[in-house]
């Protein structure tokens, strides 16, 4: 698993500031448990051959046990009945602002004294950001004034992809299940990589005991309970918490406990489908990466930085540019120019962006910020790039939140970009019932999109 992924979710460094950075098209989901990443220990563990009975990965799954309060071997029981070591950390399928946490205890309960979170920096638009585009954002213009600037940019790039293809190789965590349990030093590898990582206390409190029936521990999270079990405190003050790894620490009750499953709570952020084959898509962009068998180049007028590709394949995707490839290539035979044809790009757009709409153009789906879907847009519809335009209205749907719906609108509107002006107007009316009670956006609204979004037209 690459580390504190989902497909389609990055780390970027922003952070959630309130809940109108929330994608609008988000939704509350229940999730129980996916994987196992770490525990202590579980009865049976040290027996030989070793047994699987009473394991975490009991937990994986619905609960199959509860409502009973009785011994099972499909449940988790740690190796021990009392201490305070005992531990198990989980993850689930999707990572979610954290609402609440269902805890099955089908014996032995009252053992959790502490419930911890990985914290994945939160995604205040759904960045789409990859890793050539973070390094070109984290290069020092300064390098660029040097008399080898495109050689010395292409070697810092290089340098600094090498160094992300490192940190991600070490940031890999291997998931556990029933078929294929963690060894020894599968889980040392997850510690290892655990432990770099920022913990967010859910909640703190005491062990209780005296339990004669199964239960669903389901403290209030972001609190700490006091000695009485009666009264709160808070202990974190960002309850905008976004993760799929969770950590259960134990402290036992001198008797043997055991846990059934867990169910997550909490906002889910939308995600792009991404329906290309995957081995044809990475066929394509290693391509494009590599530069293999080129035969353009395409100069970036502002920055005077050159990417190549393929005239066929750039053909195929847009007429303009099939036209502007005819000319040069009638131009280049005419006058026994070099084998590669170069065409000048002079529109007023970033480097980066131009790199993100070749490789959307290699791979029918590419990695995209806030930032760029504005002018990445205005190339496309320039360029009739119909695939473009209509991935990069989805983009914006699934990134919409109440803090920037407006601005997005009124820019649409004044650049004429149909493609986002009706995303927006599409999830504004998908989310009626949310938008109609936010009159800062209401107001900004003419009539007949009021009348649109309230489907009477």
């Amino acid at each position: 698993m690459k580390l504190l992924t989902s497909p389609n979710y990055k780390h970027v460094d922003n952070t959630l500031s309130d809940n109108n950075d929330i994608p609008i098209a988000s939704k509350e989901i229940q999730q129980y448990v996916y994987k196992i990443l770490d525990y202590n220990s579980h009865y049976g563990e040290t027996k030989k051959p070793p047994n699987l009975n009473w394991s975490p990965y009991g937990l994986i799954g619905e609960p199959t046990m509860y409502p009973r309060y009785k011994d099972s071997q499909t449940c988790y029981c740690p190796s021990v009945a009392s201490g305070g070591n005992e531990y198990f950390i989980v993850m689930f399928e999707k990572p979610v602002l954290v609402k609440s946490l269902k805890i099955y205890e089908t014996l032995g309960a009252g053992a959790v004294c502490k419930i911890s979170a990985v914290k994945i920096n939160s995604l205040r638009s759904i960045s789409f950001k990859k890793p050539y585009n973070i390094l070109n954002n984290n290069y020092n213009n300064n390098h660029l004034n040097n008399n080898n600037e495109e050689e010395e940019y292409n070697v810092y790039l290089k340098e600094k992809e090498e160094q992300l293809k490192e940190e991600e190789e070490e940031q890999q965590l291997i998931e556990g299940t029933l078929e294929n349990p963690l060894t020894i030093e599968d889980r040392e590898i997850n510690r290892k990589i655990l432990n770099k990582l920022e913990w967010i206390t859910l909640w703190k409190g005491n062990k209780t005991s005296g339990h004669t029936t199964a239960r669903i521990f389901s403290p209030t999270l972001f609190t700490q309970t006091s000695d009485t079990s009666i009264t709160t405190t808070r202990i974190e003050e960002d309850n905008y918490i976004f993760t799929n790894i969770i950590k259960i620490d134990l402290d036992l009750n001198n008797e043997w406990s055991e846990f059934d499953a867990i169910k997550l709570i909490g906002i889910a952020f939308p995600e792009m489908i991404d329906d290309i084959d995957g081995k044809l898509k990475n066929s394509y962009l290693e391509i494009f990466k590599k530069e293999e068998y080129c035969d353009i180049s395409l100069i970036h007028e502002k920055s005077g930085f050159e990417v190549k590709a393929h005239c066929g394949l750039l053909a195929s995707r847009s007429l303009i540019f099939k036209q502007k490839i005819d000319e040069l290539m009638l131009y280049c035979n005419n006058n026994n120019c070099r084998k590669e044809i170069v065409m000048n790009i002079e529109d007023d757009i970033s480097f980066e962006c131009l790199k993100v709409i070749l490789e959307f153009l290699y791979c029918n789906s590419v990695d995209i910020t806030m930032e760029e879907i504005i002018p990445i847009s205005l190339f496309a519809q320039k360029y009739e790039l119909n695939d473009l335009l209509k991935y990069c209205g989805e983009v914006l749907y699934i990134s919409l939140t109440y803090n920037n719906i407006v601005k997005f609108l009124k820019k649409s509107k004044e650049l004429k970009l149909t493609n986002l002006y009706d995303a927006i107007l599409k999830c504004m009316k998908d989310n009626c019932d949310l938008i109609s009670k936010k009159k800062e956006i209401i107001q900004e609204l003419s009539f007949e999109e009021k009348r649109f979004i309230e489907n009477k037209l």
